[in-house]
C-alpha cells in the first residue's frame, strides 16, 4: 500500500460535504458560518451515501441486496430512467460479462476469435475472449455463442461450477425430481446447489432449461463472490491493516495541507469512489474558504465480519477529534463498515456506511475571556464598536425568568450575535432569575414549567445562533438546591447534542448563606461545561465596614474552596471591572455610618485624581487603596485597575482554570483588554 494513503477519510467527513453526494458545494458556501457551525457540519459527513443509487423499482424486491451490492461494484448497473428492471430477462453475453467483471478476470489478449458471431469490435467481446481463455464457458462450445440468447439456468449454474471448482468446501450432495442420474451436468449443479449459489424450487425440481433475469442473476453472482475460502492469519492482518490505514487516509493529509484524494480514490470504486470523488471537490472548496481545522483520531478497532476470496467486509471504530484554531472541539465516537473487493490482489473498498454518537460537546480549548454585557431594555448598535483584542465569549444579559410558569423574555438581537461573531467573539446569551426568589422557586418546583424554561432557551438558542448559555439565577431558596440542578441537567441535556456550550454563575462558598448554599457546585460541574465563579463582593453595598470588592487573599482562599468541588478545566475566575467608594461619616448621634456605590474604573480613577487623593499599594488585596476627606467625610477607594487585574489573571494561571469572566463591559479601563490577553495568553488542555 503506498505509503501516501495515511492521510484523508475524516478530513473527507468534516465539513466538506453537507449536500448529497451527487452535489457540489458552492465556494462561498461557508462565508457567514460561525466557527461552531462550519465544525458541527462534520455531523452530516459521517455517513456520506451517494443517492444515485436509489433505484425506483426495487426497494421490495427478494434480490434487492444483491442488485444493490453488484451496482456497488459497477458489475450490474441500472437504466437511465432510474429503474434496475430487476425481472427483464437477461441474454448470455449480459450474465458473461457480469461474472467477467465479478472475478475481475484479466483481458485476454492475443486475437483468437473463439466465436464467429461476436467481432472484435463488439461491446461484449473482451470479456466473452476471456470467459472462453479462462475456460469458464466451455459448455458454449459451438462456433457461434448466439450471445443475445437469454442464458438459461443451467448454463448459469455450469458457469459457476468452474469459477468456484478449485474452492475447496465440504457440499452437501443434493436432488432434484427433473434431474435424472446420468444428467449431462449433474456434478456442476451439485457443486453449486451445495455451496448455495443456485436454489432449486419449492417443488422439489431445477429448472435447467428456464430463462434467468437480471435479479437472478445478481443474487447468484454475489453468492460466487461470497463462497468462503481458506485464509491464513497474514491475510487477516493485511486486512486488517488496510482497514485502519484507509480510515487514517483522510485524517493526516489535510492536516499537513494535502487535499488531494488521489492515493483514496485509488483504494476505491464503484459507489465508494464516486463518493471520494465529491469529496474532493468539496474539500477543495473548504480550503478555499480558510477553514482549518485539526483532524486526530486514536484507540481503532477492527473486527473482519466477513472475508472470501473476492470480498470482505470489516466494522472499524474509533474516536475521532476535531478541532479549529478558535479553540473549539468535537469528539465522537465513530462505527464504520467497509465493504471490500479484491482487485488485482489488492483490497478497495467500494461502498461504506457509518453510525456515531458524540463522547463530548464542543470545547472551548484556549483559554476563556468573557465578558459579561448589561442590557436591560433593548439591545444596542455594536456595529462600530471596535473589536477588543484577546476577547473570545460576550455574555449579553438578554433572556429573564419572566413566571413561575417557566415563560422567558428575551431582548435578543441577531444583529448582537452577527457582530460579535464576525469579530471572533462566541455569544453565551445570560439567563437571569432577576433575583425573585418565590418565582424560582415556583418554576423549578413544576416539572412543566422546568421543560417550557428549557425549550424556550434552546430555541432562542437555535434563532439567535448562540455559541452557549450562560445561566445566572441568584437569590435562591437553600431548599430549593436540588431542583435547581436538576433544571440545568435538562437544559444540558438539550444543549449538549447541539453543541451549545452551557455555563452556571455561583457565588463563593459562605455558609447560612442562601445566596451561596443554594448552588450544589460539584453536581453542577457535572451536567454543565463551565462554573464561573463570581469571586467578588467581598464587602457588598450594605457592608457595615468599608473594604475592598475582592481582595487578592480572599479570592485566592475562596478559589481553593470552589476547586475542591470543581475541576480545574471546567471553572472561570469571575473579575470585577467595578469598584466601590466607600463613605464613613458620623451622624447626629454620632454613629459611624459606612455607605457605599459602585463605580467603573476610569471613573474610580477619575475621583481620585479630582480630591488629591493619595494612593499606596495593599498587599493584602493586590491593590491600590486611595483614601481623602469632603465634607467632613472619609472616602475610601480600593482601585481595579491594571495591576489587580493582572494578579487575578494570574491567579487563573496559577490553578490552571479554564478563564476568566468579568463584569461587567463598559466599566473597564482602555488597557485592562492588553493585560488580560497577554496574561491569560496560553492555552489549556482538554478535559
Amino acid at each position: 500500500m503506498k505509503k501516501c494513503i495515511t492521510g484523508i477519510i475524516a478530513a473527507i467527513m468534516i465539513i466538506a460535504l453537507i449536500l448529497n453526494m451527487a452535489s457540489i458545494i458552492a465556494p462561498n458556501v461557508y462565508a457567514d458560518m460561525t466557527p461552531v457551525d462550519k465544525l458541527m457540519q462534520n455531523e452530516r459527513l459521517i455517513n456520506i451515501q451517494d443517492r444515485s443509487y436509489n433505484y425506483t423499482d426495487i426497494a421490495k424486491h427478494w434480490a434487492k441486496d444483491g442488485m444493490y451490492k453488484l451496482s456497488y461494484m459497477e458489475i450490474l448497473t441500472g437504466f437511465p430512467d432510474g429503474t434496475m428492471k430487476p425481472d427483464k430477462t437477461l441474454s448470455r453475453e449480459e450474465f458473461i460479462v457480469m461474472l467477467t467483471r465479478a472475478i475481475n478476470l484479466p483481458m485476454a489478449e492475443g486475437d483468437q476469435q473463439f466465436y464467429g458471431d461476436i467481432s472484435a469490435d463488439h461491446w461484449s467481446y473482451q470479456y466473452i475472449q476471456a470467459a472462453q481463455a479462462a475456460g469458464l464457458i466451455d459448455i458454449f462450445n459451438e462456433s457461434k455463442l448466439y450471445p443475445t440468447k437469454i442464458i438459461t439456468r443451467e448454463e448459469m449454474a455450469v458457469i459457476a461450477a468452474k469459477v468456484v471448482e478449485d474452492i475447496p468446501q465440504s457440499i452437501q450432495s443434493r436432488s432434484f425430481k427433473d434431474l435424472s442420474s446420468n444428467y449431462k451436468y449433474l456434478n456442476s449443479i451439485k457443486i453449486v446447489t451445495g455451496l448455495e449459489i443456485i436454489k432449486g424450487t419449492p417443488d422439489g425440481s431445477f429448472n435447467p432449461y428456464a430463462g434467468a433475469s437480471r435479479a437472478e442473476a445478481a443474487v447468484i453472482i454475489q453468492r460466487i463472490l461470497n463462497v468462503k475460502t481458506e485464509l491464513n492469519n497474514n491475510e487477516y492482518a493485511i486486512l486488517q491493516a488496510f482497514v485502519v490505514d484507509y480510515e487514517k487516509s483522510s485524517i493526516t493529509n489535510p492536516n499537513q495541507g494535502t487535499l488531494n484524494l488521489t492515493d483514496l480514490q485509488y483504494y476505491s470504486i464503484g459507489k465508494e469512489n464516486k463518493q471520494n470523488t465529491t469529496r474532493n471537490t468539496v474539500v477543495g472548496s473548504f480550503e478555499q474558504q480558510n477553514i482549518n481545522i485539526t483532524r486526530s483520531a486514536e484507540d481503532f478497532n477492527v473486527n473482519i465480519t466477513m472475508i472470501s476470496k473476492y470480498l470482505a467486509e470489516a466494522s472499524v471504530s474509533y474516536t475521532l477529534t476535531y478541532s479549529m484554531e478558535e479553540g473549539i472541539s468535537k469528539t465522537y465516537n465513530i462505527n464504520r463498515k467497509l465493504y471490500m473487493k479484491k482487485i488485482e490482489n489488492k483490497w478497495k473498498v467500494y461502498n461504506s456506511d457509518a453510525s456515531y454518537n458524540t463522547l463530548n460537546t464542543i470545547e472551548q480549548k484556549e483559554k476563556i475571556n468573557l465578558v459579561w454585557q448589561y442590557l436591560s431594555q433593548t439591545t444596542p448598535n455594536m456595529s462600530n464598536t471596535q473589536k477588543i483584542d484577546g476577547l473570545n465569549v460576550i455574555s449579553p444579559t438578554w433572556f429573564t425568568l419572566n413566571s413561575e410558569n417557566g415563560d422567558i423574555k428575551s431582548i435578543a438581537d441577531i444583529n448582537y450575535t452577527s457582530w460579535a461573531q464576525k469579530n471572533g467573539y462566541q455569544v453565551w446569551g445570560l439567563v437571569t432569575n432577576d433575583f425573585n426568589q418565590e418565582m424560582s422557586s415556583k418554576m423549578l418546583s413544576n416539572p412543566t414549567a422546568r421543560e417550557k424554561a428549557v425549550n424556550k432557551l434552546i430555541q432562542y438558542a437555535k434563532d439567535y445562533k448562540l455559541d452557549g448559555i450562560n445561566v445566572d439565577f441568584e437569590n435562591m431558596r437553600i431548599a430549593d438546591k436540588n431542583l435547581f440542578t436538576q433544571f440545568v441537567k435538562e437544559l444540558y441535556q438539550k444543549t449538549k447534542p447541539l453543541g451549545i456550550t452551557l455555563s452556571v454563575d455561583v457565588t463563593v462558598i459562605v455558609k447560612y448563606s442562601n445566596w451561596s448554599e443554594s448552588y450544589d457546585r460539584k453536581a453542577l460541574a457535572q451536567v454543565s461545561d463551565y462554573i464561573a465563579l463570581m469571586a467578588y463582593d467581598q464587602h457588598w453595598t450594605g457592608s457595615p465596614i468599608s473594604g475592598s470588592v475582592a481582595q487578592l487573599e480572599w479570592v485566592e482562599d475562596h478559589l481553593q474552596k470552589v476547586l475542591v468541588e470543581v475541576p480545574k478545566e471546567k471553572l472561570l475566575l469571575g473579575m470585577p471591572f467595578y469598584t466601590r467608594v466607600w463613605k464613613e461619616a458620623y451622624d447626629a448621634n454620632n454613629k459611624l455610618v459606612v455607605t457605599s456605590k459602585a463605580v467603573s474604573m476610569p471613573y474610580a480613577e477619575q475621583l481620585v485624581a479630582e480630591n488629591n487623593a493619595v494612593k499606596s499599594w495593599d498587599a493584602v488585596s493586590g491593590q491600590y487603596f486611595a483614601t481623602y476627606q469632603k465634607d467632613g467625610a472619609t472616602y475610601k477607594i480600593w482601585l481595579e485597575d491594571e495591576n489587580s487585574i493582572k494578579l487575578r489573571v494570574e491567579l487563573a494561571n496559577k490553578y490552571d482554570l479554564a478563564g476568566v469572566a468579568s463584569w461587567k463591559l463598559g466599566f473597564e479601563k482602555p488597557g485592562i483588554w492588553d493585560v488580560i490577553a497577554a496574561a491569560l495568553g496560553r492555552k489549556i488542555a482538554s478535559y
